[in-house]
């Protein structure tokens, strides 16, 4: 069982051009590599609305071989089902042999090899999903990005901002006075938040059904009984890719709520 506190973030524009990619509090972005957090060592930059990941550590994440040839400036990386050879200033990659069309060319940032991070990963079947908004970046299986970025959506706007998820809402609706009720609890009452379970229910044609089982505690009330409410959360597939949520229902025992994967 997986639990996550919950609390409240304002987020601030991205910012543009070659810089790091970051909010103007300088807050680096959070990478999701298969649903689980990616550990860089440098920021990743960002020019013309393209994103740039370390070679090296893009690469490893596919268990690939990485050597870099400072003298022909270029990357190779192999593993037992591919063979990659990039080449600093080339926007050609080389993969098994066949010419790959990379976005724009790898390059050198403060001594530190860089790739193009959509296309890079499309030579593994892999998409990515970037939420401006809330400052996030999936990278997953193309088959699988779609689970992967309902779940880190909503895991982030359940986690942090309970705000934003009730202005989804009629305002005459039981679950937005709930969820206002929630907010004002997390902000003003002191109460504690925990998603026990999140998990896909359905996810069709562009939509789907989140299963949110959720436990609210008082910790410094000694006599304080938590209360357990399961939701359904009803969201839709943007044209940028990013999922939204539009409705929340309340949820039942008999709703199963499968684990969140990462």
């Amino acid at each position: 069982m997986r639990k996550y506190f919950l609390t409240v973030l304002i987020v601030a524009m991205l910012t543009s051009a070659i810089a790091p990619l970051a909010l103007a509090n300088n807050t680096l972005p959070t990478i999701f590599f298969n649903n689980e957090p990616l550990e860089i060592t440098a920021q990743p930059v960002i020019e013309k609305g393209i994103t740039f990941l370390p070679a090296r550590v893009l690469l490893n994440k596919y268990e690939l071989n990485v050597h870099y040839n400072a003298k022909t400036r270029e990357i190779t990386a192999k593993n037992d089902d591919y063979q990659v050879k990039f080449t600093i200033g080339n926007s050609t990659a080389i993969v098994n042999e066949e010419d790959v069309l990379l976005s724009v060319a790898p390059r050198i940032v403060n001594n530190v090899a860089w790739l193009p991070l959509r296309t890079t990963v499309k030579i593994f079947e892999y998409d990515v999903v970037f939420d401006r908004e809330f400052n996030l970046i999936s990278v997953a299986p193309e088959k699988e990005q779609s689970t992967f970025a309902v779940l880190l959506n909503l895991n982030y706007f359940v986690e942090q901002n309970i705000e934003a998820i009730t202005k989804t809402h009629d305002s005459n609706a039981w679950e937005y006075k709930q969820l206002i009720e929630s907010a004002t609890a997390e902000l003003e009452e002191k109460y504690t938040y925990e998603i026990d379970d999140i998990g896909v229910l359905e996810l069709v044609d562009g939509q789907a059904e989140v299963g949110v089982t959720l436990t609210r505690s008082k910790p410094d009330v000694q006599d304080f009984i938590p209360t357990t409410n399961s939701y359904i959360y009803k969201v839709k597939k943007q044209k940028n890719g990013v999922w939204r949520i539009y409705d929340i229902v309340p949820g039942t025992e008999a709703d199963p709520v499968e684990p969140n994967p990462a």
